[in-house]
């Protein structure tokens, strides 16, 4: 910043003491090939001619031309860049690949380009702006001319359709947007093939909305853009598909999603738990019961359950008596791997 502003410092000094204050001049000069503004039509390509100059020659070398588009008098900023020589892609997005210079060599004091494929947006000022250093310094200077170039382009874009998808299932929304950008400005239409039913129109642009698709809605949709002297027009066709049902689920699974099914069954295991401990109890003590007298000889030690045949008392279970059996009458033995026929002592019975 300051290189720059030392740099002006330097040129005016030079100018004044060559040709004296009073009679100081701007040392720079762009001259336009063609004067007034330039007009072109959509999707053409137009030439800013130009060439320009320094009134000391050898005191300045350029090395970069940048090119800015702006609105009106306003003045262009470094977002507003299309081009510059130095480095082709730092230009705005919508100009990469559509601005060129037509003079690689810089020395020869000419900055003219030539844009391509032109779109109504490229309606605007054009600035013009050298950068080099000044000769025996180390300071680089930029000078911006003042003198703009007016361009207008007219006509009408290729409409465009954006958003989508285009297919839809049955019962979703879909929103389609078509856009035409043109001068003087145009009018988009939406209609359907096979249809009379007016849809949506809009200036510049017509969004096409479509609640809750039915396969009534599927066909072929056309965007028509118009202006005083073009019609241009595109479409997108709009599929709407039916949701298949969902496959059917193995009978196990629907029965055990049910939140009553699988408190049952957990309960007839449970049950089935409980069943399951009282038979193996009953399996280790032999289940031992007698009409009379009976002993039973177990695999690990003998079970004895005894029957008072006058008052019905019983024996207790492993050689526990109670009161009422201390004298049995008589006694039949036999068992699960026991001894059959032996009459035990009931006292001397080992439990």
């Amino acid at each position: 910043m300051w290189g720059v502003a030392l740099m002006k410092v330097i040129i005016i000094s030079m100018m004044i003491d060559i040709k004296g204050a009073e009679s100081w001049v701007d040392p720079w000069t762009l001259t336009y090939d063609v004067d007034g503004p330039l007009k072109a039509e959509v999707g053409s390509s137009l030439i800013i001619g130009c060439s320009y100059t320094f009134n000391l020659n050898g005191v300045f070398i350029p090395d970069i031309v940048s090119w800015y588009k702006c609105e009106g008098e306003d003045e262009c900023l470094h977002s507003d860049m299309i081009f510059r020589s130095s480095d082709v892609n730092a230009g705005q997005d919508e100009f990469q690949g559509r601005v060129f210079i037509l003079e690689q060599n810089l020395t020869q004091w000419k900055a003219s380009i030539v844009i391509q494929q032109l779109r109504v947006s490229d309606t605007g000022s054009y600035q013009l702006k050298v950068k080099g250093q000044m000769q025996g310094t180390r300071y680089e200077y930029e000078y911006e001319f003042a003198n703009k170039k007016s361009i207008k382009v007219t006509g009408l874009a290729q409409p465009m359709i954006s958003g989508g998808p285009t297919g839809v299932d049955v019962g979703d929304d879909l929103t389609l947007t078509c856009e035409a950008p043109s001068s003087p400005p145009s009018t988009v239409r939406w209609t359907k093939v096979g249809s009379h039913i007016p849809l949506e129109t809009g200036t510049e642009r017509a969004k096409l909305f479509i609640p809750n698709a039915t396969r009534d809605h599927a066909g072929r949709y056309i965007c028509t853009a118009n202006n005083l002297t073009w019609a241009l027009s595109t479409f997108a066709d709009i599929i709407v598909i039916e949701k298949s049902p969902a496959p059917p689920r193995p009978i196990l699974e629907e029965l055990f999603s049910r939140p009553g099914v699988v408190a049952i069954f957990i309960s007839l295991i449970a049950l089935i738990g409980v069943l399951a401990c009282i038979y193996c109890l009953e399996k280790t003590f032999h289940g031992c019961t007698s009409r009379n007298y009976q002993v039973l000889v177990g695999n690990e030690r003998p079970c004895v359950v005894m029957v008072n045949q006058q008052t019905g008392g019983r024996l207790g279970v492993d050689g526990v008596y109670g009161p009422e059996d201390t004298q049995p009458k008589a006694l039949e033995g036999f068992g699960e791997r026991g001894r059959e026929g032996e009459v035990p002592d009931p006292a001397t019975t080992p439990v």
